[in-house]
């Protein structure tokens, strides 16, 4: 699991038809899953996947053609994308709930490069 002791914090907006938004905390699974895969089919929007300053994984709609996914590590480690775009939503869910599950290894779950900032 993540952190001991931080509250995992997700947050979403997308305006495609009108503007909807929310956040909720220490969310589930099925929370994470449910608005990613919906954001994915989004012309616009974004969902925020937060641990705490700096510790997140986003992903911004890409036109209703999938997303673009990136995370930073704490302590501004590093900040990635995944490599190849548009992300599925059935891929850009599973990256997100390995980052709810394990931060430390989310490494591992996709091709990520360095972003510049």
């Amino acid at each position: 699991m993540g952190s001991a002791g931080s509250t995992i914090r997700l947050e979403w907006a997308e305006v495609d038809v009108e503007p909807t938004d929310g956040e909720v905390e220490a969310p589930t699974r099925d929370d994470v899953r449910a608005i990613v895969e919906h954001l994915a089919a989004c012309e616009t929007g974004f969902v925020i996947l937060a641990a705490g300053e700096g510790d997140y994984i986003q992903a911004a709609a890409m036109g209703g053609e999938g997303l673009h996914v990136e995370y930073h590590e704490p302590a501004g480690d590093g900040h990635f994308q995944i490599a190849e775009e548009p992300v599925s939503a059935e891929d850009a869910a599973a990256v997100f709930l390995a980052w709810l599950d394990d931060r430390a290894t989310i490494g591992e779950h996709a091709d990520w490069t360095p972003m510049e900032l």
